[in-house]
């Protein structure tokens, strides 16, 4: 395949890999394994053991190519959305109380529950896909 260097870029990335949804299905699977271990490394982080090991095997269900393993991450990382803001209201409050700058935090505390947001979005949209895509062949 000759690859042809276009103005833009997502044309430029599907002429080099191929597909779009073989760029999606790459995008999705690096969002979720980094999803699932930043939920890992916030459990860690609290103490809560068995909640580390459990989001930092969850990435393990990639490799199982099942409807049932992807709807556990969907959800998996559906979860973390909320407690990433829970985190960051709680830490805000206690900054503010502590007059401890806290803007910086709540911005990064901020990007990680969107990024967390997007890839269950991702996530479910797979499940959507392959799952009309059944529909369709049926």
């Amino acid at each position: 395949m000759k690859a042809e260097l276009f103005c833009c870029g997502s044309k430029y990335l599907v002429n080099i890999f191929g597909t779009e949804e073989f760029i999606v299905n790459i995008l999705r699977i690096v969002m979720t394994i980094i999803a699932l271990l930043l939920a890992g490394a916030h459990y860690g982080r609290a103490g809560d053991t068995i909640l580390k090991y459990l989001f930092v095997a969850l990435p393990l269900l990639l490799l199982i190519r099942k409807k049932w393993s992807d709807m556990i991450l969907a959800v998996s990382i559906s979860i973390t959305v909320p407690v990433w803001i829970h985190t960051t209201l709680n830490i805000i409050a206690v900054r503010k109380a502590a007059e401890i700058p806290w803007l910086r935090m709540a911005i990064i505390l901020g990007g990680v529950a969107l990024f967390s947001l997007i890839a269950a979005f991702i996530t479910f949209r797979h499940i959507y896909r392959s799952r009309k895509a059944v529909d369709s062949k049926g």
